[in-house]
């Protein structure tokens, strides 16, 4: 059985952005990932996501998902 490299990805979500921080994690060989939505998504900052409503929180999501799979990572966690 193989087993998965995994790593949180809080640091690189908050320097690089969610997109970008699932790319980084395939370029140094991970296979799943930690993802954070600690701090990263505030419910009071106007700019979040979450204050765009429903859709846009489903969209924003989805599209995440989209590109881990593709690039082939398991999300592990959030």
């Amino acid at each position: 059985m193989k087993r998965k490299i995994s790593i949180y990805l809080g640091r690189f979500q908050k320097y690089y952005g969610p997109f970008r921080a699932l790319e980084l994690a395939k370029e140094i060989g991970a296979d799943a990932v930690d993802f954070s939505l600690d701090g990263l998504y505030k419910t009071t900052d106007p700019e979040s996501v979450y204050a765009k409503g429903d859709a846009a929180v489903v969209e924003h999501f989805t599209q995440l998902k989209e590109l881990a799979e593709a690039l082939g990572i398991e999300i592990a966690q959030t």
